[in-house]
């Protein structure tokens, strides 16, 4: 699993505009790379979480 890094500052600003904190994120990323830069984040919309319920419906549904 990689790992997350952020810049202080950034996470600060990012945690006062979208309520979100990088140290909480959940992170799903294939890069093939160690470290991950996280530069936003914010809350997921509605139409958001219904394609990623689904994505993850049809994914469990494979195995």
């Amino acid at each position: 699993m990689a790992g997350c890094d952020w810049d202080e500052t950034k996470r600060l600003a990012n945690l006062a505009k979208h309520g979100v904190d990088f140290e909480f994120a959940y992170v799903d990323a294939k890069t093939g790379k160690e470290i991950l830069r996280v530069i936003s984040l914010r809350k997921a919309n509605k139409r958001e979480r219904r394609f990623y319920e689904e994505a993850m419906a049809d994914r469990t549904d494979q195995r």
